[in-house]
């Protein structure tokens, strides 16, 4: 059961997403030594939750590092847009000049 798992994050680590998913950072897959089958002895339980739980902790860490990717990412296309919005509102600024403003409306 816990192979399979292991098999499923490397497959997904291994895929190529849309959208540029080699572009991400992430830490280098840590080598998750093969499980031997449960016996219903706590001493071996014990040993299963553990391996269990680095394994949840890797999946975590890793979807962490892609996330901080992602956020660096749409920081840098917000700074991108705000300092174009900035040099729109400028050139809508300098059209506005050039015409003269239009006359007060006229009371009947």
């Amino acid at each position: 059961m816990f192979n399979d798992i292991t098999n499923v994050i490397v497959a997904l680590e291994d895929e190529d997403v849309e959208g540029g998913h080699d572009e991400v950072p992430h830490p280098p897959p840590e080598h998750v030594p093969p499980l031997s089958a449960p016996s219903v002895g706590s001493s071996q339980v014990a040993p299963i939750l553990v391996e269990l739980g680095n394994m949840l902790l890797g999946a975590i860490n890793y979807l962490s590092n892609g996330l901080q990717g992602f956020q660096v990412k749409v920081n840098d296309a917000f700074h991108s847009m705000s300092s174009r919005m900035s040099s729109l509102e400028d050139q809508i600024a300098q059209l506005i000049t050039r015409f003269p403003s239009p006359p007060p409306p006229q009371e009947d």
